[in-house]
């Protein structure tokens, strides 16, 4: 029995045990569904055509040839992070890439859009859904059950950009593989001002996963790049087109600028009006359990019975609605607060309004809402990622130039790489990465627990314990020990056999 038939067959049983008709319980979970997605498609409404990537770029997706893996899209064997020319079946995929062109040409094409602009809900075309084109905000009548199945897309078409990527710089067409790489940054970035958190954090991951194959091509194919196509400078390229250097391009991705999601906020705020009378402000005890029981055993359905129990004994001690929606605020106002201010604020090291929230009193809040803790160090883990991967486009530079990495990162400023491109976000003082000169390091890198040989030019995050290991040992999210951005540390283990 399918999930989606399973929470069928228990929920009449629910409706009937709470004493909503089921007729009236569906109704009233299509309309809060309804009004969440007039919400939140409101600024999606308001942009012209001119302003939104999706209908080309999901357009030309349709078209792409069914994906070498074995579920003919990107999966956990096939992705953006698998797929490189020393791979078995790289015949294989390079020739899947190669087939369509398409979709490399939409992608370059939507570069400069604003937003991906894919609205929310049912209202999408049978073509496009059929494809898992689609973001749901409902799934069986549950606004915590959200289903962004284009995300799943989006990994495709990052799959086939790496595909496409490494098989133009094995042809030696360098240009036409960074532009498509670069083109591709900045349709993630467009991915990154999506509304809702889960939305927003694949974006994140993705964005990251994209700066990290761009630092292998570098590494990979750096003979092949010319000293203006690392530099932080605009340059003519040999068929007369204006170019900047990826130096150039990164910081413009303004990720300093990006806002905190807001969708989740709208569709609390939604699913706690639904259950309360708007003239008494109190709660409705069969409303507070069907729905708020609902979510709590999501993932184990025969448990609803006993939870709608527990709710409505709740909803005797719950405070109003017009308090609920004042305490939402404030959790949301709480996070904006340490979203905006400088990294390290005394203010940070408060305990959040979300885990001070009173969870009885309070206890649609707390189970309407995903606490937004992740975010913010994925927030951080990007940061680092892309201003490294500028700084390593300027210690590339400065090597084209005087044929070795420079000892000191003082010299590759302003000519290679912007000095504001040097802050480690993981630095308590503001300072920049770390940065040696060795002629030859065993780096612990968690990930293959085994140690990788470096020479050369170490470039490193602090990670999240604020220590420095000294680039020694390596994390790819710094949880534990460093981050080492350059050199790229998965090329150099496919080099040294540690890994495929």
């Amino acid at each position: 029995m399918s999930r989606s038939t399973l929470w069928r067959c228990v929920l009449v049983g629910g409706m009937m045990a709470g004493g909503l008709p089921g007729g009236a319980a569906v109704a009233m979970a299509q309309d809060q569904e309804n009004e969440v997605v007039r919400r939140v498609n409101q600024p999606i409404l308001r942009m012209t055509e001119a302003a939104k990537s999706w209908k080309i770029l999901f357009d030309a997706f349709l078209d792409l040839t069914k994906a070498p893996s074995a579920s003919g899209r990107a999966d956990v064997g096939f992705n953006l992070n698998t797929i490189h020319p020393r791979m078995s079946n790289w015949s294989q995929v390079s020739g899947w890439a190669e087939t369509s062109p398409s979709l490399a040409q939409a992608i370059l094409t939507v570069r400069d859009r604003v937003e991906i602009g894919l609205p929310y809900g049912d209202d999408i075309d049978q073509r496009y859904r059929s494809a898992g084109i689609y973001a749901d905000l409902a799934v069986d009548g549950n606004l915590r059950d959200q289903d962004f199945a284009y995300l799943r897309v989006m990994d495709t078409i990052a799959a086939y950009v790496a595909a496409e990527t490494y098989r133009l710089f094995e042809a030696q067409q360098t240009e036409r593989a960074l532009d498509l790489a670069i083109a591709h940054l900045y349709v993630v970035n467009q991915l990154l001002r999506r509304e809702f958190l889960v939305e927003k954090m694949h974006a994140m991951r993705l964005m990251s996963d994209c700066l990290e194959l761009l630092r292998d091509q570098m590494f990979t194919y750096f003979d092949q790049f010319t000293l203006q196509q690392f530099s932080s400078e605009s340059y003519k390229s040999a068929d007369g087109k204006e170019r900047k250097g990826i130096a150039f391009e990164l910081p413009f991705l303004r990720l300093d600028l990006l806002q905190m999601p807001e969708g989740d906020r709208v569709a609390a705020s939604v699913l706690i009006d639904s259950v309360f009378d708007h003239n008494t402000q109190e709660a409705i005890p069969d409303r507070f359990a069907d729905t708020f029981g609902k979510i709590q055993s999501a993932d184990a359905p025969f448990t609803m019975f006993g939870s709608q129990k527990r709710w409505k004994l709740v909803s005797r001690f719950h405070a109003s609605r017009l308090a609920s929606q004042d305490q939402l605020t404030l959790v949301y106002d709480d996070w904006w607060r340490r979203w905006s201010i400088r990294a390290w604020h005394p203010l940070l090291e408060l305990t959040p309004q979300y885990q001070r929230t009173n969870p009885v009193r309070f206890a649609v809040v707390t189970y309407s809402l995903r606490d937004l803790a992740d975010i913010f160090v994925l927030r951080r883990q990007l940061t680092a990622a892309a201003n490294a991967t500028a700084v390593a486009a300027g210690i590339c530079g400065y090597r084209k130039q005087f044929g070795n990495e420079p000892d000191d990162l003082e010299k590759v400023y302003t000519t290679y790489v912007r000095r504001r491109s040097d802050m480690d976000p993981f630095d308590k003082e503001g300072k920049g990465f770390g940065y040696r000169r060795v002629a030859r390091l065993q780096v612990n890198a968690e990930a293959l627990d085994d140690f990788v040989t470096v020479t050369g030019g170490l470039l490193w995050a602090k990670g999240n314990d604020l220590a420095s290991q000294r680039g020694e040992r390596h994390s790819r999210d710094g949880l534990t020990g460093d981050i080492v951005y350059w050199p790229p540390l998965r090329v150099l283990a496919r080099q040294q056999g540690l890994m495929r």
